[in-house]
């Protein structure tokens, strides 16, 4: 299982940001010039995000990284989560990247929107008995952020290999990358 935890999610970023293959550098679909020289100049306030979000007291564990409606089974007797491949090992609060970008999506609501936050802070509750809210909210904030980084480095992954059907998904690791500079979603 990928190891993306907040202490390892810089070096990491370091050393996607050295794969220009996969960041398509120059290509229509890829990273500018420009985006990669902001991305780079990024490195830093990333590394103390992480930094930040690693200090935050709740602890990493296996993280979906990409729960949505559509990855969950109703069954008799409870709930079916699939579609594990881009799990790792992370900051538990990761996975509301694509679930509030899941929501947000299917119910037309604008980034900030009372439900998104009504959403997140109905997933943060079982850790409230040992972290006060606002600590909660600021780390599934953090969280959020540096998922994005999570997310290319698992469509990375996925892209590994010479099948010639996965090159119409190779934008998605520079648009994640790109998605660090766009609002929160909550």
């Amino acid at each position: 299982m990928p190891d993306h935890r907040p202490e390892a999610l810089p070096e990491l970023f370091g050393a996607l940001l050295d794969d220009e293959g996969s960041l398509l550098l120059g290509a229509e679909d890829g990273l500018s010039a420009e985006a990669y020289g902001r991305l780079r100049a990024h490195r830093s306030a990333f590394a103390e995000d992480c930094r930040r979000l690693a200090g935050s007291g709740v602890a990493p564990t296996v993280q979906h990284d990409d729960l949505h409606d559509g990855n969950v089974f109703v069954a008799d007797d409870g709930y079916r989560f699939f579609d594990w491949g881009d799990a790792s090992v992370a900051h538990p609060f990761g996975t509301l990247l694509v679930t509030l970008n899941s929501v947000a999506d299917a119910f037309g609501l604008p980034e900030g929107d009372p439900a998104l936050a009504r959403l997140r802070d109905a997933y943060l509750e079982p850790w409230s008995d040992g972290h006060d809210r606002a600590t909660l909210r600021e780390a599934a904030r953090l969280a959020v952020r540096v998922t994005r980084v999570s997310r290319a480095l698992s469509w990375r992954r996925a892209l590994q290999g010479a099948d010639p059907t996965r090159a119409e998904y190779a934008a998605a690791v520079p648009g994640w990358l790109q998605e660090l500079f766009a609002p929160d979603p909550v």
